[in-house]
């Protein structure tokens, strides 16, 4: 880490305007409990909508967030397909 962000290869945004520059994504959203101690999932399902919007071939997605497994592929799989991305 610390030689990638040296080298200028590693950048730390919130905006989605950067995401075509990248070849990495790693998604932190926040993913509070409801009251029935589930994962509140509408941080991640607005994040996966946008960055869907600025994808480009051969990006990775890294989602870190605590959540149960299969978030990705039922949150983010959907808004990536959605907007014609795989």
């Amino acid at each position: 880490m610390k030689e990638a962000f040296l080298s200028g290869k590693y950048e730390v945004s919130d905006s989605m305007d950067t995401l075509k520059r990248q070849d990495i994504i790693i998604v932190c959203v926040p993913t509070p409990l409801n009251e029935n101690n589930l994962p509140y999932l509408s941080y991640l399902k607005s994040a996966g909508e946008a960055i869907s919007q600025q994808l480009k071939s051969g990006h990775l997605i890294i989602l870190e967030s605590s959540t149960f497994p299969g978030t990705m592929r039922d949150i983010f799989y959907v808004s990536l397909s959605k907007a014609g991305r795989k």
